[in-house]
C-alpha cells in the first residue's frame, strides 16, 4: 500500500501538485484497502481542461488582437502623446540595451524549462492564460495611445528592435507575461525567484524609461487578474501555489462481505 501511495505521489507532482490523503470513515477494524479503490482525484472535478493545441490556439488568437490593435490605431493616431510621469522624474536614466533583453530571454528559457520537467499538465492552461493578457493588453493600448515617456531619449539612440515602441506601453508586456508565468509555477522556491526576476526586471523598465510607471502596476494588475480567472476555471491545471492543495488521494472503504 506504502508502494502505490507514493507512486500516486510522484504521478501527481507532473501536475504541479502535492497530495493529501482522505480517507472516508470506516470501521477502526478495516485497516486494508483495495488498490484498484484508490483515486486521484481534484478536489473540484468540474474543472475544464486543455489539449497543448488548444493552448497554444488561444494564445495565437491574442496575440493576433494584441499586434493587429497596435497597427490599427498607428494608422489612425497621427501624434502619439508624452505624459508625465511622476516616478521617471526622480529616478536616474539607466540604459540596460542587450544585457536587459538577455536577462529576459534567460527567464524564457529557465521558465520553459521548469514548466516542462516540473508541470507539464499546466502548460496548455498556462499558454491560454497568456493569450488572454495579450488579447487585453491589446485593447488597452488601442484605447489608450500614448507615447514615450518624456524623459526617454529617442528610440534612434536606443537597442530597440519591437516595431511599435513608440506607443505599446500601457500595461507592460513584459511585466505582464513575465507575472503571468512567475504565478503560474507550483514550486514555491521557483515561483518565489521567478518573482524576484519579474520585479526587477520591472524597475528596469522605470530606469530605463521604456515604461510608465503605470505601466508596470498595470501589467502586474492584468497579469495577477488573468491568472486568478484560470485558477478558478481550471482549477489545480493552472498551476500556481492552488495546484499545491488541490489534489487529494481518496481512499473508500473496504466492503469486507463483499470481499467474502
Amino acid at each position: 500500500m506504502s508502494t502505490l501511495h507514493e507512486s500516486l505521489m510522484a504521478n501527481s507532482r507532473s501536475a504541479g501538485a502535492e497530495v493529501t490523503p482522505e480517507r472516508h470513515p470506516r470501521p477502526a477494524s478495516e485497516r486494508s484497502v483495495r488498490p484498484e479503490r484508490v483515486m486521484l482525484v481534484a478536489r473540484n472535478s468540474e474543472t475544464l481542461r486543455l489539449t497543448v493545441g488548444d493552448g497554444l490556439l488561444v494564445l495565437a488568437a491574442g496575440l493576433a488582437v494584441h499586434m493587429a490593435s497596435l497597427a490599427w490605431i498607428g494608422t489612425l493616431v497621427p501624434e502619439f502623446p508624452a505624459v508625465p510621469d511622476v516616478l521617471h522624474a526622480r529616478l536616474p536614466y539607466v540604459d540596460f540595451g542587450v544585457p536587459g533583453e538577455l536577462v529576459y530571454v534567460a527567464f524564457i528559457v529557465a521558465m520553459a524549462t521548469v514548466l516542462r520537467r516540473k508541470q507539464p499538465r499546466t502548460v496548455p492552461v498556462i499558454l491560454a492564460a497568456l493569450g488572454i493578457f495579450y488579447g487585453i493588453r491589446g485593447i488597452f493600448l488601442f484605447l489608450l495611445p500614448i507615447g514615450l515617456p518624456p524623459t526617454a531619449p529617442p528610440l534612434s539612440e536606443r537597442f530597440v528592435f519591437w516595431p511599435f515602441a513608440e506607443h505599446a506601453f500601457f500595461p507592460g508586456g513584459h511585466t505582464g507575461m513575465m507575472t503571468v508565468l512567475s504565478l503560474s509555477v507550483v514550486s514555491t522556491k521557483w515561483r518565489r525567484a521567478f518573482i524576484a526576476v519579474t520585479v526587477a526586471f520591472a524597475l528596469g523598465t522605470l530606469l530605463a524609461r521604456t515604461h510608465y510607471s503605470a505601466d508596470a502596476f498595470g501589467g502586474w494588475l492584468v497579469g495577477y487578474a488573468v491568472v486568478l480567472w484560470t485558477r478558478r476555471r481550471f482549477g489545480p491545471l493552472a498551476g500556481g501555489a492552488a495546484g499545491r492543495r488541490d489534489m487529494v488521494l481518496v481512499l473508500p472503504p473496504v466492503d469486507r462481505k463483499a470481499e467474502a
